[in-house]
């Protein structure tokens, strides 16, 4: 599970939000069958802002 900082659940699926890339990047990952786990050291580190 990833948790986006300061995110609602309408901003999980709205793609003009700021938690877009994040919700992108980890359903890309799944698509590929990689884990996202090797990408960040901590979540609070992935950045919102495009």
């Amino acid at each position: 599970m990833i948790e986006v900082a300061g995110a609602g659940h309408f901003e999980l699926i709205d793609p003009r939000s700021s938690a877009w890339p994040v919700v992108k990047e980890a359903v890309l990952e799944l698509v590929k069958g990689n884990a996202m786990t090797h990408k960040f050291q901590s979540w609070d580190s992935v950045p919102l802002e495009p």
